[in-house]
């Protein structure tokens, strides 16, 4: 990966622990690891933004049926061993037809759920997020199968953040969106945030994964001043390239006149 900067050791922590904290492991039961969340808030509500693939049947076919989607489930803490519980209600918002942007907006609707969220999480709002920029760091962050365990009981998880930079050309891949898809770099070996190198795990279980963009802030340095959201994970072809959509597509789903927000992202 062609980085650009690096981070010292101790904003690496910074961030990763910021990154974890609002990224949400989703599973099935078996349990079967689906996907990646981000946790976000607005106007009293609260949402999970993913990948919209993870949702069903046939991954591969947007227009499948949905999986049992009262299965949906997430450990009840961010430790080592955490047990599993489901979502609860909630209503799902999607790209409107004919659209097969891959991205996906859970609202959640049941109250003890929330209160585990806010407990062992936190959700972003909006000021998280900006428009994509073209010179800057990115970072993917989620939680991979690679390294999961499961002892009938209790899950256990490990937390990838991962730096990469756009791509330079534009694979050939199902169902292009131009305006949307973001390309970057996956190669065999990859880059941590302080410049070292490691081997990279398959990325599965990082579908709906959020990418971040790094970069220094103009003044006091934090990692929420760091670090924006700026798209969604959806695929990847090992040692070659992740893809991307661009979170212009999650607001457009925000924007929608059925989500009612009284100020819209």
């Amino acid at each position: 990966m062609t980085g650009k900067q690096t981070i010292d050791v101790q904003k690496d922590a910074a961030i990763t622990q910021f990154a974890v904290e609002v990224t949400l492991p989703l599973l099935a039961d078996g349990p079967k690891m689906l996907g990646t969340g981000t946790l976000f808030t607005h106007e009293g509500r609260y949402f999970i933004v993913t990948a919209a693939h993870i949702l069903k049947v046939d991954e591969d076919d947007p227009g499948s049926a949905d999986i049992d989607l009262t299965g949906i489930a997430f450990p009840t803490g961010r430790g080592r061993q955490e047990t599993l519980i489901t979502l609860g209600s909630f209503t799902v918002h999607r790209p409107a037809p004919p659209s097969r942007v891959d991205v996906v907006v859970l609202e959640l609707q049941d109250s003890e759920t929330i209160a585990t969220l806010k407990k062992g999480w936190r959700f972003l709002c909006f000021d998280a997020v900006a428009p994509f920029p073209f010179n800057a760091r990115f970072i993917l962050s989620g939680f991979p199968l690679e390294g999961a365990t499961w002892d009938g009981q209790n899950v256990g998880q490990n937390f990838l953040t991962l730096a990469t930079d756009p791509l330079h050309y534009v694979p050939k891949v199902k169902y292009p969106e131009p305006s949307i898809d973001r390309f970057f770099y996956l190669e065999d070996k990859g880059q941590l945030l302080d410049g070292s190198l490691r081997e990279i795990p398959k990325l599965q279980g990082l579908s709906g994964a959020s990418l971040w963009a790094y970069a220094e802030p103009a003044g006091l340095w934090s990692p929420a001043t760091a670090l924006k959201v700026v798209a969604v994970q959806s695929s990847y072809s090992r040692g070659k390239w992740i893809r991307c959509a661009d979170w212009e597509a999650v607001r457009y789903i925000f924007n929608k006149p059925e989500i009612g927000f009284q100020t819209p992202p």
